[in-house]
């Protein structure tokens, strides 16, 4: 009888080939790929969905009415209805990638604007 665990921590490169090639060998079926991208476009109107049960709490963190707080996240929609009919043709243009990579650098110059520290500490902690 062969023990199998020690042939595994001998050559963990071939069982990775292993591993990879089997991978490879089995392409995603119509099935699981429609069940993959309809779990994956569950998740940002999921995302919005949570937002509603925080209402109260933002609005105490932010000093404001639990309507004032609701109108913000709700305006929070509005960039993107202006740029989803944009981003299509731009992207048929340019290509998917650098379309991608210009989101994710918006996204963080986002981020950084909004952990900016101002004269009275980070923009999120106060009226800057």
């Amino acid at each position: 009888m062969t023990d199998h665990r020690a042939t595994e921590r001998e050559c963990p490169a071939d069982h990775d080939a292993l591993v990879e090639a089997a991978l490879a060998s089995r392409p995603l079926s119509p099935l699981g790929l429609l069940c993959l991208l309809s779990a994956a476009a569950c998740l940002t109107p999921l995302s919005w969905l949570m937002l509603g049960p925080l209402l109260v709490v933002l609005a105490q963190a932010f000093q404001t009415s639990v309507a004032i707080t609701g109108q913000l996240v709700a305006v929070t929609a509005i960039p993107w209805g202006i740029t989803a009919p944009l981003a299509g043709p731009i992207s048929d243009t340019y290509g998917r990638r650098p379309m991608l990579l210009l989101g994710m650098l918006l996204m963080a110059v986002g981020m950084l604007g909004v952990g900016w520290p101002g004269p009275t500490g980070p923009c999120w902690r106060s009226a800057c």
